[in-house]
């Protein structure tokens, strides 16, 4: 993802149990009253150049547990809004 761990810790909020997170530096998590839980961590930072322009990328991996298809679906494409950037 096109994602720094600043962005991240500043986004995630917006997630589903945001108010309260879990955080270290490269990962964040929540725990729902529900039981359900889940977790974003990223991989270590690299560079895409396109042409003159540097773009910071990471792999992240997202951990849901306790989520159901639709709880499943309903989550991503939450985090797909929330982290959305540019123009759509």
């Amino acid at each position: 993802m096109a994602l720094t761990a600043g962005e991240l810790h500043r986004l995630a909020v917006h997630l589903e149990g945001g108010s309260d997170l879990e955080r270290d530096e490269r990962r964040v998590a929540a725990r729902l009253p529900d039981g359900r839980r889940w977790s974003i961590t990223l991989g270590p930072e690299r560079l895409r150049r396109i042409a003159l322009f540097d773009l910071p990328l990471c792999d992240a991996t997202i951990r849901l547990d306790g989520y159901d298809a639709a709880g499943t679906e309903a989550f991503l494409a939450r985090f797909h809004r929330v982290f959305r950037k540019g123009g759509g």
